[in-house]
């Protein structure tokens, strides 16, 4: 399935509404525990991913959709300091 996004993202990544859809599908799921830690994980692996990431296009949906886990990470622990 990556591989078949990431096909997708070399060909069609320059577009803009393009990259916002595959952040909303990517963004679509669920889990179990601290939010904030779920989303540190996933952002640890795009991080690997980016570093051994050559396309443009790809690095820039990348890049875009780690910036958007960092906003939400730091919304996750704003709310779950305010829990205890």
């Amino acid at each position: 399935q990556d591989s078949l996004v990431r096909a997708f993202l070399i060909r069609y990544g320059q577009r803009e509404d393009v990259r916002r859809n595959l952040h909303a599908n990517y963004s679509t799921e669920s889990w179990t525990g601290e939010r904030s830690l779920y989303l540190e994980s996933k952002k640890s692996k795009l991080l690997r991913i980016k570093a051994d990431e050559e396309d443009k296009n790809v690095k820039q949906w990348l890049e875009e959709y780690i910036e958007q886990l960092e906003e939400n990470i730091e919304r996750a622990r704003i709310d779950e300091e305010r829990e205890f």
